[in-house]
């Protein structure tokens, strides 16, 4: 069996993951509104929670903003995730596959917790095909494989 292509994919920040952030922020926001209007008098709770709300969607921004940027490359045997003309090996996880959209968890090192990363069709049309085929593709039969253990 053949492993996929070689394809190297531009990640950034993703329209998607900012429409969610954005989405979910107002829907938290209008839920904690209409908690406060319908309160007979708002209180200590109804002034943390507004806290706790400002401070969650003022992390999902920020989240997004910096969201990381780099180059994801398959060479037909492994993966490498280049970021500021830093190259590391990483191995992806598919956690959310949206067809135009992936949410991909690169794990980049040893004992670190990964990057979570949100590459989108519309960042290279032409090349999205090849890479989902990579990512979902299976990895290359190494050399030393124990065919006893089938």
């Amino acid at each position: 069996m053949h492993s996929a292509p070689a394809v190297s994919y531009p990640v950034g920040r993703s329209r998607f993951h900012g429409a969610l952030v954005l989405a979910l922020a107002t829907l938290g926001t209008a839920i904690l509104l209409t908690w406060v209007i319908q309160a007979d008098e708002p209180g200590l709770r109804h002034l943390g929670a507004g806290v706790l709300c400002l401070l969650g969607n003022g992390l999902a921004a920020w989240h997004w903003v910096h969201a990381p940027q780099g180059q994801l490359t398959w060479d037909g045997i492994a993966w490498t995730w280049t970021q500021m003309n830093h190259v590391q090996p990483t191995v992806p996880e598919v956690t959310l596959d949206l067809q135009t959209c992936l949410v991909l968890r690169l794990y980049v090192g040893a004992g670190q917790c990964g990057v979570w990363v949100w590459p989108e069709r519309r960042a290279a049309q032409q090349r999205w095909r090849a890479f989902r085929r990579a990512v979902f593709g299976r990895k290359p039969v190494q050399e030393s494989f124990d065919r006893g253990t089938l």
